[in-house]
């Protein structure tokens, strides 16, 4: 009899096609119209590979070869040719088109963003003033290898010494502290001794309207403050010695010359680590500046000259304002460099430049508007997704939490780039309320030595600041509301100079 599958003569009654392989016991079973098992499994592989691509269509396409080889072998018995054909067609669809189309998709970058932020929109001094940021950048760790202290003429051990007669300078009108003073007396006027080019510096920045950078937009200036700290530090050491010593016209002197500087430049600091570095002095100062205040022995003619050095803080010397621009653009610059450089054909498809920028902007422009205390509005943020991405939630950034997961599978380097940037600004409004509030409340002990009407309306933190004639302070009960307890911010007073007598 013929072969039904390759049509050549067989023995009568064979079981399997010599040529072929057709089973020809098949004859006597009865044909059905099934589809074969292999034919609907690679169907259903080829399904799913509109989401799993590869990982499906590849044994999608080898089902459906093994589907039609038996077909081919068993055609009364088994059908789904149609079926395997339609698996191949769509498996090699979903690996060969959809995948470069995705990619290209996933590609997209956000559009840029229009009218962004430039260094004009900085807050900075007139051209004038350019010789006095020089003159400060002489007293500053420029390398960061060299050691502090070395710019102003202090050793390692110096500055350790400095440290620790600020520690002992840190309680105005305790005994001990005076005594501890006295006894590391050499210390202080060795130290002070060892600074005096760099306070001479400080004197001539002293006459400047206002200090600020006014390099360019590559922000190749930096300033490392921290030899300004350390001059502080030094300072109300020493001028705590000269309190002691009764020599009050010298303390106002010299710690009105510092505040002016640390003043100026805290009003149009740029960069974060300089504008605490500047709460930090200031707050130090003030701290001083109340000692003198409460001290029996101080002429009317040296409270007067110290309430004008002190006048109270103008708001931009505690606004993060400028602070959170100039991070931002150099965070932009930062971005752009990693797009241009060498390794950018690697990581352009995984960094979607405008997309961070758009990401890094709300977050600035959220607590701009904080500041400003306006309400942020959802619908005024920049959409982080490209243009052919329509209709996809909005994403926000807070330091700490993780991004969606979405986005970062959209941005990964972006939002790595953002998880590695230091956008920690609560602590900087945490310590500028701070500082508001301190200075605030050396307004009131001036104002109340000085004979002058008092107010103790607060800022914030409770109606009023209160004074604690008992317990010898003034402050505020701070963020908890409590009185008594860590967060208060006080100055110690002494009733009995002040007036406030139980």
């Amino acid at each position: 009899m013929k072969c039904p599958c390759c049509k050549k003569e067989n023995p009568a009654h064979p079981q399997i096609c010599p040529f072929c392989g057709y089973d020809a016991t098949a004859l006597y079973e009865p044909a059905t119209s099934r589809a074969g098992k292999a034919a609907v499994a690679s169907f259903v592989l080829a399904i799913l590979s509109f989401f799993a691509f590869l990982i499906t269509a590849i044994p999608s396409i080898i089902l459906a070869c093994i589907a039609l080889r038996e077909i081919r072998r068993t055609p009364d018995r088994l059908k789904g040719k149609r079926l395997a054909i339609a698996s191949i067609i769509l498996s090699v669809f979903t690996s060969l088109v959809i995948p470069p189309a995705l990619y290209s998709l996933w590609r997209l970058d956000a559009p840029p963003i229009p009218n962004d932020y430039t260094i004009a929109d900085l807050r900075s001094a007139p051209a004038n003033c350019a010789e006095s940021y020089r003159l400060l950048q002489s007293l500053c760790v420029e390398d960061p290898r060299a050691e502090a202290g070395s710019e102003i003429g202090l050793s390692e051990e110096d500055v350790e010494m400095i440290a620790d007669l600020w520690e002992t300078a840190s309680d105005p009108g305790d005994p001990k502290a005076v005594k501890a003073l006295r006894y590391d007396e050499e210390a202080s006027e060795l130290m002070w001794k060892k600074t005096k080019e760099a306070r001479a510096v400080l004197a001539k920045l002293a006459g400047f309207a206002e200090i600020a950078d006014l390099s360019d937009s590559r922000f190749e200036s930096s300033l490392g403050p921290m030899n300004i700290i350390i001059l502080a530090k030094l300072n109300r050491a020493y001028l705590y010695l000269q309190i002691d010593r009764g020599d009050s016209q010298l303390c106002v002197k010299e710690l009105g010359e510092l505040d002016s500087v640390v003043r100026k430049l805290a009003v149009n600091a740029r960069f974060q680590i300089v504008k605490i570095a500047c709460f930090v002095c200031l707050s130090s100062d003030i701290t001083a500046a109340n000692t003198i205040a409460n001290t029996h022995n101080v002429s009317q003619e040296s409270l007067e000259l110290l309430a004008t050095h002190f006048a109270p803080l103008a708001d931009e010397a505690t606004s993060m304002r400028n602070s959170l621009l100039s991070e931002y653009l150099l965070f932009k610059e930062i971005a752009v460099g990693s797009t241009e450089d060498a390794y950018a054909p690697r990581i352009a498809s995984s960094f979607k430049r405008n997309s961070t920028l758009r990401l890094y902007r709300n977050y600035a422009d959220s607590y701009l508007a904080t500041l400003d205390g306006k309400e942020v509005k959802a619908t005024d943020a920049f959409s982080v997704w490209p243009s052919a991405y329509r209709g996809l939630y909005p994403v926000s950034f807070r330091p700490g939490e993780k991004l969606p997961i979405m986005y970062r599978c959209y941005n990964p380097g972006g939002s790595f780039l953002m998880k590695m940037t230091n956008l920690r600004f609560d602590e900087a409004f945490v310590r500028g309320k701070k500082l508001g509030i301190e200075d605030d409340l050396l307004q009131i002990v001036l104002a109340k030595r000085l004979g002058r009407p008092v107010s103790l309306k607060a800022r914030a933190y409770g109606g009023e600041y209160i004074v604690d004639v008992k317990g010898k302070k003034i402050f505020s009960p701070g963020p908890d509301g409590k009185a008594d307890t860590k967060d208060d911010i006080k100055l110690p007073i002494n009733p009995g100079v002040l007036g406030w007598e139980e």
